[in-house]
């Protein structure tokens, strides 16, 4: 289990939205959590919204997350498996927080956003500033 919390001026941390304040409430009182600074919550939003923009833009995938998926392996992210008849398969890495570092994952963002680009003819600086206020 996962929960991002944020640290206020006064040095104590809260739970960063509903979905963090219900998993810390299913921890009992007097348990011990291990933090570590988490890589930038809005830069994974941003992404989300890059990926959104790419979908509603194409008609080949029906759902969002194998959108992402495939962006995700035509971005160089993915580990490939043999199978037993010699065939390569790929699979996408994980994109989650604990699997990628910062550096890992803006080189994922920015080739993800030449592939859309790309795909929809359209500089990416015009879909940078179409998802600026998504995140």
């Amino acid at each position: 289990m996962s929960i991002y919390l944020i640290k206020s001026k006064n040095g104590t941390f809260s739970p960063l939205d509903a979905s963090d304040f219900e998993a810390a409430n299913s921890i009992p009182p007097g348990s011990v959590v291990k933090a570590e600074k988490a890589r930038n919550y809005r830069f994974l939003k941003k992404f989300f919204a890059l990926v959104n923009v790419g979908f509603s833009s194409q008609e080949k995938y029906k759902s969002s997350e194998v959108y992402r998926k495939v962006l995700t392996i035509r971005a160089g992210c993915y580990d490939e498996v043999e199978g037993k008849d010699g065939q390569v398969h790929y699979f996408p890495q994980s994109l989650a927080f604990d699997k990628m570092s910062e550096e890992v994952f803006e080189k994922v963002f920015n080739s993800v956003l030449d592939i859309i680009s790309a795909d929809m003819d359209t500089a990416p600086e015009i879909i940078k500033k179409e998802i600026e206020g998504f995140y």
